[in-house]
């Protein structure tokens, strides 16, 4: 079978098209990061007292929706969760 140098030239410039999207992809890979999209916000642990980031990418929240609890203490205190 013989292809015509319009059908080598399609197949080439899709080839290329992939490559430029899979830079562009490399390029921005990380940029979603929760903790680079939300300011830091400096909250007082309720039961430790520490201060720590709330908008860290972890395990802190807001304990009935009002005390702040820091990765720490929610991890050790998780057995008492709220569901």
């Amino acid at each position: 079978m013989v292809k015509s140098t319009t059908q080598v030239k399609e197949k080439v410039d899709r080839t290329d098209e992939t490559n430029d999207k899979s830079e562009i992809n490399d390029k921005t890979e990380g940029t979603n990061d929760k903790s680079k999209d939300k300011p830091e916000k400096i909250e007082t642990c309720y039961f430790c007292l520490q201060k720590f980031d709330m908008n860290k990418d972890d395990c802190s929240h807001y304990k009935y929706g009002k005390f702040p609890m820091c990765d720490y203490c929610s991890q050790f205190y998780g057995f008492y969760d709220e569901r």
